[in-house]
């Protein structure tokens, strides 16, 4: 019975019924309307948050790659460092004649006038 009902009962057509859907319909667009930018800002942040999380990832795996780098650096210039104060004292030591003249005897056999000299067989030459 409320079927038939529904059906014989006429809607008013005046002209505050029609001003107060005009009102619904027009809250209903608004509504729609901040949804839908609602939904656009965020897919928008979404992409900004993602892009920043990409480029803060890579700086950092650069950042961790450039101080492994630098650490190797700092390894081979000591390395280095070390090695230059031994040519320094080489260098200091080959300016010294009777550094010059020991070497000379024992590496290459020179010997003064009249000196001879015998190897050992435990003595090794470093040549």
């Amino acid at each position: 019975m409320s079927a038939l009902q529904k059906e014989k009962i006429t809607q008013i057509k005046s002209s505050y019924v029609d001003h107060e859907l005009k009102k619904q319909q027009y809250k209903q667009k608004r509504r729609r309307g901040l949804i839908r930018r609602l939904i656009a800002f965020t897919i928008v942040a979404a992409g900004a948050l993602l892009i920043m999380a990409n480029v803060i990832h890579s700086q950092t795996s650069s950042i961790a790659e450039k101080n492994a780098h630098n650490e190797e650096l700092k390894i081979t210039k000591e390395a280095l460092l070390a090695k230059k104060q031994s040519l320094q004292e080489e260098i200091t030591h080959l300016q010294d004649e009777e550094y010059v003249l020991d070497i000379a005897r024992r590496d290459y056999f020179y010997s003064k006038e009249g000196e001879i000299i015998f190897k050992r067989s435990s003595e090794s030459p470093s040549y």
